[in-house]
């Protein structure tokens, strides 16, 4: 990991964390692990040493977590504790318990490995000593100098190492002695390999965080022969879970070696990049199925592996590979919930690939597709962390280029993006039109994944528009879709967003199974937004079915995890909600603190259906107050609204009933108020419970 986003991503990924929101990564895992008393090993922290400032806030944060890192430098952080780590303590000879030594016991013990049986003679031990002494007692050199033992005596051993320290010494004068000694090491290690075994190591070193054994054959042309030669020689080490990983030490030396093969070098980057980019590709549909956890599994265990592919195809502009494998890359930052760490990827690539195109005196359509795609990807994470105008000029951009051209999925992608930011704003229309076309597409695909989700939001909107028996018919469609793929998110969701309409048609009760299963499917996949959305609907069906208390529990439920990411928008929905039992419930102070809030966040983010669900509130709660003057005020700012639509005509059945409370004179004075003081005025004089007159 060399950036600390990635290093945030990881950390939650140790601890079964997951993001969700538009929270700051940084600020959701740190809201996590406040209060938490807990110890975080980090190794090889080396490559982050300039941007290691994020644990120094971590530790002001969360007061009782404690770090363990090791590093090649120091980190400098204000509580830091420097422990030098030299190797084992080196042997005695003289010392009649001179076998009982740490390092003589690593190095007898790794020898048997190779040579079963091998018990040192005190001719040995005496070598062992000084193996011990030259390589620093550092372990690593001691299991590497001890599978030299198939060929060489111990006296021989030491030769070895005394001529590669000799050399060192005379050419890199300015190398530490611990350095020199476990660069003799290597060396010597290197030099035992066959020719094919050294051109598989340095191939090897192109992997990041470890490789399958099919990755390797795949890259480097690794055969299982060759695989357990580098084992013996503890150059690579087998764990359980079927991978190989390489100490990073040596993964850096044999780099070292791939680099001074410039052809060999290319073409392994080649291939690696081609390797997993495919493979992610591959992995689709199974990301959109029940195999949905366990895909996840493979894409993070080999994160950085494909962040290596992304990049090398970036700089290289394989763009084939980049366009294929694009949306099998978002949608894992999607259900992750790391959208600021794919939008980052993203952003470089989407830059990196525009300042090519603009180089070029006549770039090529493939080029301009896929920058416009990625920009309509681009454009769904930045309506997930709230930045809506960016999402919607995105996002449009990205429809009116891809107009021009053939690739129809990329376009798809993009209406999709668009829809879901015009919905949030409040652009029903254009968020339906924008979805409908998008469902042609997918129909015309034939992609399961492009309906069900096409089909779910344009559900959603109808439900805006006012139109709930055809969202419900198109909801429930989406829901089974979602089923029969077995996508665990799809499910989630078509299910909640089911329910909000089944709550508005009576339909609650018919729900409650079913979203009990949902928040359960939820927990499960440490979905946390999705695990919000299900308390909010089992908030709401409880309520409709008489039980204020469980309602009241569900809501509050996703009002934590909401405020836990701080996704605003999702807030204000909860508010409002809550808002409304406090007013049935004749809570009116609860009930204006709870609409007021809803309405503050809401213009933060320019959320407007929620806005105007909360004025709608405000304007109820003014009634109830016998302050008709300011209820048609409220009222009035809804109408004004270009974007209120469907909560318009509630508005203006309101006002009609207000009007008779007021007189001519006063109303007149209320209308000029309005036409004349400018829209945002009146909002905020609304948020701070001021009255406009």
């Amino acid at each position: 990991v060399t950036e600390a986003v990635h290093a945030l991503s990881t950390i939650a990924d140790g601890l079964g964390f997951g993001f969700s929101g538009q929270s700051d990564p940084k600020q959701q895992l740190f809201n996590y692990l406040q209060g938490r008393s807990m110890l975080l090993v980090l190794d090889n922290a080396e490559q982050l040493v300039e941007e290691i400032g994020f644990l120094a806030e971590l530790l002001e944060y969360a007061p009782n977590i404690r770090l363990l890192v090791t590093s090649r430098e120091r980190l400098n952080l204000r509580g830091e504790w420097v422990f030098t780590l030299d190797g084992l303590p080196l042997p005695e000879e003289q010392d009649k318990a001179v076998q009982e030594n740490a390092a003589v016991r690593l190095f007898v013990q790794s020898a048997n490995r190779l040579r079963p049986g091998f018990s040192p003679n005190p001719e040995d031990l005496h070598s062992i000593c000084r193996i011990c002494e030259l390589v620093g007692g550092l372990p690593l050199g001691l299991e590497l100098a001890a599978t030299w033992i198939q060929i060489l005596s111990c006296a021989e051993i030491v030769l070895e190492l005394e001529k590669g320290l000799d050399l060192l010494t005379l050419s890199q004068r300015d190398m530490p002695v611990r350095h020199q000694s476990v660069r003799a090491v290597f060396d010597h290690s290197w030099n035992l390999l066959a020719p094919l075994e050294q051109k598989l190591f340095a191939r090897l070193s192109i992997f990041k965080g470890g490789f399958t054994r099919e990755a390797a054959q795949q890259v480097a042309d690794a055969t299982l022969p060759l695989l357990a030669a580098l084992t013996d020689k503890s150059l690579i080490r087998p764990s359980e879970a079927g991978r190989y990983t390489v100490h990073e030490l040596l993964r850096q030396y044999a780099a070292e070696r791939l680099e001074a093969d410039a052809d060999l070098q290319r073409s392994t980057q080649d291939r690696h990049s081609a390797y997993f980019l495919e493979h992610l590709v591959q992995q689709r549909d199974a990301l959109c199925s029940s195999q949905q956890k366990d895909v996840l599994a493979w894409i993070t265990a080999d994160f950085n592996n494909i962040l290596t592919a992304w990049e090398w195809a970036v700089k290289t502009q394989q763009l084939a590979n980049l366009r294929a494998a694009s949306w099998t890359f978002w949608y894992y930052f999607e259900l992750r919930g790391t959208y600021q760490e794919g939008d980052g990827i993203f952003h470089r690539a989407e830059k990196a690939l525009t300042q090519v195109m603009s180089a070029q005196s006549a770039p090529s359509d493939e080029i301009k597709i896929l920058i416009a795609n990625l920009k309509a990807h681009r454009g769904f994470f930045n309506f997930r962390t709230g930045q809506n105008t960016q999402s919607l000029e995105a996002t449009q951009q990205a429809v009116s280029t891809l107009r021009q051209f053939p690739d129809e999925a990329a376009l798809r992608d993009a209406l999709w993006s668009f829809g879901g930011a015009a919905w949030v704003v409040g652009q029903f229309q254009a968020a339906h039109d924008a979805l409908k076309e998008g469902l042609e597409i997918s129909k015309r695909l034939q992609w399961p994944w492009g309906i069900a989700v096409d089909t779910m939001f344009l559900g959603m909107v109808l439900h805006e528009l006012g139109d709930y028996e055809k969202a419900f018919v198109l909801l429930e469609e989406a829901r089974e879709q979602s089923q029969s793929m077995g996508d665990p998110r799809l499910i989630i969701f078509s299910t909640s967003y089911l329910s909000r309409t089944a709550y508005t048609l009576g339909r609650a009760e018919q729900m409650m199974k079913l979203l009990q299963s949902a928040l359960q499917q939820a927990m499960e996949m440490n979905d946390r937004y999705a695990t919000g959305l299900a308390w909010e609907q089992l908030g709401l069906n409880a309520l409709q079915l008489g039980n204020t208390r469980h309602a009241v529990v569900g809501l509050e439920e996703s009002m934590q995890l909401f405020r836990e990411t701080n996704d605003l928008w999702s807030m204000t929905r909860v508010m409002n909600s809550l808002g409304d039992i406090a007013f049935s419930l004749r809570e009116l102070d609860k009930a204006a603190s709870h609409y007021t809030e809803a309405l503050t966040v809401a213009l933060q983010v320019g959320t407007w259906p929620t806005a105007f669900a909360a004025l709608l509130g405000l304007a109820n709660l003014a009634v109830e107050q016998k302050d008709p003057a300011r209820a048609w005020v409220l009222t009035a700012l809804i109408v004004k609204h270009p974007a209120s639509e469907t909560f318009s005509e509630q508005a203006k059945e309101l006002q009609t009933s207000l009007q008779s409370q007021l007189g001519a004179e006063q109303l007149s004075n209320l209308q000029n108020q309005i036409e004349n003081t400018p829209l945002p005025a009146l909002l905020q004089s609304a948020v701070k419970n001021k009255s406009v007159i």
